[in-house]
C-alpha cells in the first residue's frame, strides 16, 4: 500500500509552466471564464451588475482568442461573455492584464468600436489597477454616458475578494460549485498568476474615506446591488 506521502494534489488551475506575462494573462481570462460558467453565484455577483440577466438558471457561456472587427481592422479581445434567460442575451467582450501591464486607450476603444458593431452590450476589462465604483483607469475612451456599449473595469482585487466572500462566508450550495470555486481562489492568489496583493486602495480611496466618516456615503461609492429575476 502507497501512503502517498510528499505527493502534491492534482489542482484544476496548475500555476506550473506559466511562462511570461502574455501566458499568465490568457491563464488568468480562461481560469475566470470558465469558473464563471459553472459557478452561478459567482457569475451573478460579477456581471449582474454590468446588465446580465439575474435569473439563477441563466446560462453563461465565455470564449477565448476571439477574432472581431473594428472599422474594417482584426482585433482580438481576450475573451467574450454569453449569458442567456429566455429571450434576453446579454454579450461583454472581456481585456485581462495581470501584473503590472495597464490597458490602454486606444486598445480599449477599439474593443468598444468592436463590441458596437457585433451588436454586444458591454466591454468588460480586468486589470490589477484599482479604482472607485464606477469609474475607469483609462482616460480618452470615446464611450458616453447614454452609449449603446457600456465599458465597465474590474481589479483583480475585487474580483478575489468576492471569490473570497463567496467561499467564507456566503457559501455555494454545490459542493462541486464550491470545490471549482475554491481552486480558483488557490490560483489567484498564486504569485505566478500575475494577480498582484493589495498594495493600495487607489486614488478614490481618499475621498470614499473621507465621506464615509462625514456620514454621508452614497450608493455611487459602491458597486450597484443587483436584484435577482424570477426564475
Amino acid at each position: 500500500m502507497v501512503d502517498g506521502k510528499g505527493w502534491k494534489r492534482a489542482r484544476l488551475i496548475p500555476v506550473a509552466g506559466i511562462a511570461g506575462d502574455r501566458e499568465a494573462e490568457q491563464r488568468a481570462t480562461s481560469a475566470l471564464l470558465a469558473v464563471l460558467c459553472v459557478v452561478r453565484d459567482l457569475s451573478l455577483e460579477v456581471l449582474t451588475p454590468l446588465g446580465a440577466s439575474s435569473a439563477a438558471k441563466a446560462t453563461v457561456e465565455a470564449f477565448t482568442e476571439v477574432n472581431l472587427t473594428a472599422q474594417g481592422k482584426s482585433v482580438r479581445p481576450d475573451g467574450v461573455i454569453r449569458v442567456s434567460y429566455g429571450k434576453r442575451v446579454f454579450t461583454t467582450l472581456v481585456e485581462v492584464k495581470t501584473g503590472t501591464n495597464e490597458l490602454g486607450a486606444d486598445q480599449v476603444n477599439a474593443y468598444w468600436q468592436a463590441a458596437r458593431e457585433a451588436r454586444f452590450d458591454h466591454v468588460l476589462t480586468i486589470s490589477n489597477q484599482i479604482t472607485a465604483a464606477g469609474t475607469h483607469p483609462v482616460r480618452g475612451l470615446r464611450v458616453q454616458k447614454n452609449s449603446p456599449v457600456q465599458v465597465s473595469h474590474l481589479s483583480w482585487t475585487r474580483i478575489l475578494a468576492t471569490a473570497l466572500r463567496l467561499k467564507n462566508h456566503t457559501g455555494v450550495d454545490d459542493p462541486e460549485q464550491a470545490w471549482i470555486l475554491e481552486e480558483l481562489v488557490r490560483y489567484l492568489q498564486h504569485d505566478a498568476s500575475g494577480v498582484l496583493p493589495l498594495s493600495d486602495m487607489g486614488t478614490s480611496w481618499t475621498s470614499i474615506r473621507d465621506a464615509a466618516r462625514a456620514g454621508n456615503l452614497e450608493q455611487s461609492h459602491c458597486w450597484p446591488a443587483r436584484s435577482r429575476e424570477t426564475d
